[in-house]
């Protein structure tokens, strides 16, 4: 009993240092002036259905607009804001992004109390462990801006490991209420079902794992306690599935689960030209995938069959999917947390990386280890079906914890081994051999995966390295382009195409040794219909603390008739504003080229990086490599490659023919 209660007397500590740290962060960025991100984007969509359902039930109505909402969102967690706001906005009278901001504090200061629960499971007889790892998940910085934006990743990460925790206090030998315990566990694993339906697979093999413990465990669970179990997973799994099929079926075609645009969300994130990505416009799905659709009408089977079709490409997509996923915490606006910048945070979020990846990996060797971090194990590699999708770090965020668990289970673990049993008897000279092998062998099971992992690691890292670069040039600075261009016509009218920041519109552009008059403009504002994307993107980087003078595009400039395209020896000279700098793009010679392109538009290229300002997607005008010599200030670049200072061939008015055509140089 006195165990009990020091436990809960702990977990009640790290809940409520969860709550003091989100509000510490608050505080921080109020006094700041940072723009609330719990308004905004997805997160404000998730807003607007809690206060649609509060609508509905005032009314006893349910609208079609609640419904198109409810499945993209789910009934989870806007049901929650829902109860929240009509419970904390009228007790306290708070403002609506108040009561679901306080809503995320108490859900991160409950996944810092189950952290320390279930490291009491994982190192049995260490609270200060527990204690410890609670505290510092608390002050976790991901966690607590996560806490900071009303979306479902918080409540998916405490229903993870709340499903582990009770599935592993379940299987102990000596338990009461055995069968609410189990019926926690289906609860919980309906839940996730609604709020990450993407980890059904997962959660599946995590209650199939259970029942294999239970049945190897005779002595603790017999045949009617498994069919109780069963009973108690159907009921609760039917607690979520039943409302929401006869819900669905009232107003429609009945559904069992939230249906978040499967379809698109899959095929958007196997478009090579995209590189995976979403865009604004929605780009055109490739002519193979939509082919095999039409004439399978299944999703899956298609995306299996451009697999078979295309193998190389798909595992290099893969590749830069997982890249993703895990190289960079989920910091979208790259915002600074409790006096950590983005940077810090980054590599915080690749240490704890590499070595819960060393714990799994000892875990897998050994063959033993507690049931916590086997579940966490499965949960985590569950966590890979979103590289079918879009992959962005948002995703990976429910599997965090589930590292940080494995992490400090690893860390124990050497611990205990490097303090316990062997290092005296290595040393005495009457050590044995065999003592000798088992004690190398010891150590080479930490050391090997260790590197390995960091390896790993390096190797995520070196994935993200762009085929690019992008260059400061001061103010007066000149960059030049010397280049041929054999297949030239006499008398063609032409204009250059640069790919830079805003502050490219002040430079002043000299083609073939002639200046030319007037000043580049954005390429996306010569075609109204993109607008859209450019608009996006600066509320994107706004809510960074940046503007829009960052973001990369494409600036064109029409040439005179008096400039000609020759054959041989063009120049292209774009001279820097004598007040002020400008960053200017360049590619290096024999990369995979990757050149954006300038009619789709995607911010999940701004979430998957910490630094790049880059919201353009793949969709290249042209994929001729860049020729020539590169020129900074009359010297020769120290890159490799060339400034990305293109001559079109052809008349303006023809532009976006032209580039669709790449007649470009």
């Amino acid at each position: 009993m006195t165990r009990i209660r020091s436990q809960f007397l702990c977990a009640v500590l790290c809940f409520g240092t969860g709550l003091l740290a989100c509000l510490l962060q608050f505080s921080l960025s109020d006094g700041r002036g940072e723009t609330n991100l719990a308004l905004v984007f997805d997160s404000g969509h998730y807003q607007e259905t809690a206060n649609l359902i509060r609508r509905a039930v005032a009314e006893h109505r349910v609208g079609s607009e609640l419904m198109a909402n409810l499945n993209l969102d789910g009934p989870v967690l806007p049901g929650l804001g829902a109860l929240s706001i009509a419970a904390f906005g009228r007790a306290f009278s708070l403002a609506d992004w108040r009561c679901l901001l306080g809503v995320q504090y108490i859900l991160h200061g409950l996944g810092a109390a189950l952290i320390c629960l279930l490291l009491n499971e994982i190192c049995p007889g260490s609270r200060k462990c527990a204690l410890t790892a609670g505290l510092v998940w608390a002050f976790n910085p991901v966690a607590v801006l996560a806490g900071q934006r009303f979306l479902a990743e918080n409540l998916a990460a405490d229903l993870v490991l709340l499903l582990l925790l009770l599935s592993c206090r379940a299987l102990e030998r000596v338990v009461r209420l055995r069968f609410l315990l189990w019926l926690g566990t289906g609860l919980c694993a309906g839940a996730i079902l609604f709020v990450k339906t993407g980890l059904a697979p997962a959660v599946a093999l995590v209650l199939v794992l259970a029942l294999v413990y239970s049945i190897g465990d005779r002595q603790s669970v017999r045949w009617n306690q498994l069919l109780a179990m069963l009973l108690a997973w159907i009921i609760g799994l039917s607690a979520f599935v039943l409302p929401w099929a006869i819900l669905t079926a009232s107003v429609g075609k009945m559904e069992l689960f939230p249906q978040r645009a499967p379809v698109l969300n899959l095929f958007v994130g196997w478009n090579f030209e995209n590189d995976g990505l979403s865009t604004l416009p929605v780009a055109p799905y490739p002519s193979f995938l939509q082919k095999e659709y039409e004439h399978s009408g299944s999703p899956a089977q298609a995306v299996l069959k451009l697999w078979l079709h295309e193998p190389v490409a798909s595992l290099k997509l893969t590749a830069k999917k997982i890249v993703r996923l895990y190289s960079l915490p989920w910091n979208d606006f790259r915002r600074s947390c409790l006096f950590l910048s983005p940077l810090m945070m980054q590599f915080l979020h690749l240490t704890v990386l590499a070595i819960a990846l060393c714990g799994f990996f000892a875990l897998v060797v050994g063959r033993r280890g507690p049931r916590a971090v086997w579940f966490s194990l499965v949960l985590f590699a569950g966590h890979f079906i979103f590289v079918l999708f879009e992959a962005v770090p948002r995703y990976a965020f429910s599997s965090y914890a589930l590292l940080f668990l494995a992490a400090i289970w690893y860390l124990r673990l050497v611990w205990v081994k490097a303090r316990g049993d062997g290092e005296e008897q290595f040393l005495t000279k009457a050590a044995s051999a065999a003592a000798r092998q088992r004690l190398a062998f010891h150590y080479a099971r930490i050391i090997v995966p260790a590197a390995a992992v960091a390896l790993f690691c390096i190797v995520l890292c070196r994935l993200g390295v762009s085929s690019e670069w992008q260059s400061r040039l001061d103010a007066g600075a000149q960059a030049e382009r010397l280049f041929d261009w054999p297949d030239a016509a006499p008398g063609q009218g032409a204009f250059v195409l640069i790919d830079g920041t805003r502050q490219i519109a002040d430079c002043r552009l000299t083609v073939n040794g002639q200046e030319v008059q007037g000043r580049p403009v954005s390429l996306t504002s010569l075609f109204p219909e993109r607008l859209e994307g450019l608009v996006f993107a600066r509320q994107v980087v706004a809510f960074m603390g940046r503007s829009d003078a960052d973001l990369r595009q494409w600036w064109v400039m029409a040439l005179p008739p008096d400039i000609a395209i020759k054959a041989r020896s063009n120049s292209i000279k774009l001279t820097a504003p004598t007040s002020g700098s400008i960053k200017l793009a360049g590619e290096y010679s024999g990369a995979a080229l990757s050149r954006p392109g300038y009619l789709y538009y995607s911010p999940g290229k701004i979430w998957t990086s910490n630094d790049s300002f880059e919201w353009r997607e793949g969709r290249a005008f042209s994929d001729r490599a860049l020729s020539g010599q590169s020129l900074l200030n009359g010297q020769p670049l120290k890159q490799k490659g060339n400034w990305r200072l293109f001559l079109v061939a052809g008349e303006s008015r023809d532009l976006g023919r032209l580039l669709q055509s790449g007649a470009v140089n």
